[in-house]
């Protein structure tokens, strides 16, 4: 929690620089911009989560030690390939000048909105295998090392975007410290993750092209649904700004803008607090109390996170924005329920990861897309910049968190157990990553 005050503080001057510089109507295409990255998690082709498990489990034999290192070397491999490829298919982009027609950018803003998301995402593609030391972190239990490298990428933002407004930069070239502050992040993360199951960079990041092991590797055998998951999510919810751009106006796509300022940062408390679980329930999913705990501490947090953005959130907003931008109301309490139901679904992220569950999540996910987007665009006429978050957060509660309990409930109670559960002894490892 200690991460949240230094996160939020940072979100609102970079906030407030990037308006002062570029005014209220331009900030919500630069936001645009400066997350599109998050509309990409499929660069990393979902090999994290199986990554993330392997690690968990590598101290319960020297197979399994063995089998989280070539784990790590072969979604290594994934990356830098699938990175060095979306890369070109980003640049063809930029040749043809799709860009901006894709983002709903205006014709008067179009040039540098072609070139600023050309670098953005090539930027952050470069960042995508160094990703890895976040989830080598869950998967070790350093959730603490975790949370504080939170705040490098904050803190990298703000002094870029400082520096851009000190440089007069092209208002839309200040999206890309968004992508510069996740390459710094994850390299650090990196760094730490594998100083922290004690492999060396050299050897590890060495070794990932000249591996002579060609069986069929058990990666994929999550890596696939949870590629689904993280795309159907990505879309849902990145996708707010395109639907905003396209179905919206440029006033409501700025005041969503500036409320998910807000709401991120205390989203990511949620998150990191979640993700402590998942070396937990990776090594023995029956754990009712646990689980129990987890659920109400989680929706106690999110609460507190929806009460604090409710009250404070439009002081903030006046503070950031002046007099020259209103916010209905109604976005606040739409962000608020967002908040809390995400919360309260966090718990079941992470206890389905095993190969089978993340197959749930996977088609949960993928339902909650089909119903958020259309959702979203039907709403928009009569609630705005409200829509989307409102479509999500519907969604999410009757196709993600309904039946995520009960699936949970079932399996933490063993009434559906793998047996490999009840035999933890006798894991498959290599089966299970």
């Amino acid at each position: 929690m200690a991460v949240l005050p230094i996160t939020a503080a940072a979100s609102i001057l970079t906030a407030k620089i990037t308006i002062e510089a570029s005014g209220a109507q331009v900030y919500g295409y630069i936001n645009t911009i400066a997350l599109l990255f998050q509309l990409l998690p499929f660069a990393d082709f979902g090999v994290g989560a199986p990554v993330t498990s392997a690690v968990a489990r590598r101290g319960l034999s020297r197979r399994a030690q063995a089998t989280c290192r070539t784990t790590l070397q072969r979604a290594l491999r994934v990356l830098v390939l699938s990175s060095g490829a979306l890369s070109v298919v980003v640049v063809l982009l930029a040749i043809f000048r799709l860009w901006p027609t894709m983002l709903g950018i205006p014709p008067e803003h179009a040039e540098t909105a072609n070139s600023a998301a050309c670098v953005s995402i090539c930027i952050f593609l470069l960042a995508v295998p160094a990703g890895l030391g976040q989830r080598i972190l869950i998967g070790a239990g350093k959730s603490k090392t975790f949370s504080l490298i939170g705040v490098v990428l904050p803190l990298t933002v703000l002094t870029y975007t400082y520096l851009a407004s000190l440089l007069e930069l092209e208002p839309l070239f200040f999206a890309i410290g968004s992508s510069l502050a996740v390459f710094v992040t994850n390299a650090i993360a990196f760094v730490l993750g594998l100083k922290a199951i004690d492999l060396s960079f050299r050897e590890t990041v060495g070794q990932i092209f000249r591996s002579q092991d060609r069986k069929r590797s058990p990666l994929f055998d999550a890596a696939g649904p949870m590629l689904i998951t993280t795309i159907t999510s990505a879309l849902a919810i990145q996708g707010h700004r395109l639907l905003l751009a396209h179905f919206g106006t440029p006033e409501e796509l700025t005041q969503y803008s500036l409320i998910a300022q807000l709401y991120f940062p205390i989203w990511s408390v949620v998150y990191m607090s979640s993700t402590v679980l998942w070396p937990h329930f990776s090594r023995s999913e029956q754990q009712p109390g646990l689980w129990l705990k987890s659920n109400l501490l989680l929706m106690a947090v999110g609460l507190s996170g929806a009460a604090g953005l409710v009250l404070v959130g439009p002081v903030v907003v006046r503070l950031i924005a002046g007099e020259d931008l209103t916010v209905p109301t109604a976005i606040y309490y739409w962000f608020a329920v967002w908040l809390i139901v995400a919360a309260l679904n966090s718990t079941q992220a992470m206890l389905l990861t095993r190969p089978s569950r993340i197959r749930l999540q996977a088609l949960l996910s993928t339902l909650m897309l089909l119903t958020s987007v259309p959702l979203s665009i039907g709403l928009a006429p009569t609630i705005g910049a409200a829509a989307p978050v409102a479509g999500t957060a519907i969604a999410i509660v009757f196709c993600q968190l309904v039946p995520g309990l009960l699936a949970g409930l079932r399996i933490v109670t063993g009434v559906d157990s793998p047996p490999s559960q009840r035999r933890p002894e006798e894991d498959n490892l290599s089966a299970s990553v």
